[in-house]
């Protein structure tokens, strides 16, 4: 089984992570724009291939989305927000934690919400993403006759199959975030119910801020936001 756990840090938005205990048996790779940074446990991917129409926020958007499209070849990924610092030292003893035999993608619940209409009000609240496209995004998903409390998820850590169903979910993803909001939890779920992929919640190990598998997460460097 080829595993690939990768994070992104672009513009420097977050301070970056060492790792510490991790897994030997598989692979660690960060995409990055910063030339100096090296380590003993990320594979570092610069990030020049990527097109430069895309905001510093969309490249990464875009890299976390397609890991069919920007990593080689592997079974399984772990998407790791780079606030965040994996911390396990095996892989297959985590797969078993989490259930994760049978399903397809796995992602901790959202701890607040359950609703992508009830984030959006949060987004727009918060300021978090331009409202403007925000409400289209989310008329375009009531015309569509999406429901409403279809679930939210943490998608800062987030196992995926490699294979056809999920790769039709992440091209979907992708396109939902490109050509509407950035704030991808907005599309996710979305997503997941127009291509009739299910993500499946992490039941067991706390959520996503309180978990053995990472470090607690630490406070972003500059501000992205639109």
């Amino acid at each position: 089984m080829k595993v690939i756990v990768y994070s992104v840090n672009i513009g420097g938005y977050d301070l970056f992570s060492y790792p510490t205990k991790f897994d030997d048996n598989i692979r660690y790779i960060l995409f990055t724009d910063n030339k100096y940074f090296k380590s003993d446990v990320w594979e570092v991917n610069h990030i020049d291939f990527l097109p430069n129409d895309l905001d510093n926020r969309l490249k990464a958007r875009y890299l976390k989305t397609n890991p069919h499209k920007v990593l080689p070849d592997h079974d399984i990924s772990l998407w790791v927000d780079h606030c965040f610092t994996p911390k396990f030292n095996s892989f297959e003893n985590m797969l078993q934690q989490i259930l994760f035999d049978g399903n397809q993608i796995m992602c901790y619940k959202h701890d607040e919400r359950k609703c992508i209409y009830d984030e959006s009000i949060a987004v727009e609240r918060l300021g978090l993403d331009n409202p403007h496209k925000v409400k289209i995004q989310m008329d375009k998903y009531r015309k569509e006759n999406f429901p409403k409390n279809m679930g939210l998820f943490q998608s800062g850590f987030m196992f995926r199959l490699n294979n056809e169903r999920v790769n039709e979910f992440n091209d979907k993803w992708w396109s939902e975030i490109k050509n509407g909001c950035g704030r991808d939890q907005l599309s996710q779920v979305y997503s997941s119910w127009k291509t009739g992929i299910p993500i499946k919640k992490i039941e067991k190990n706390g959520g996503v801020y309180g978990n053995t598998f990472l470090t607690p997460k630490t406070k972003h460097i500059i501000n992205l936001r639109k």
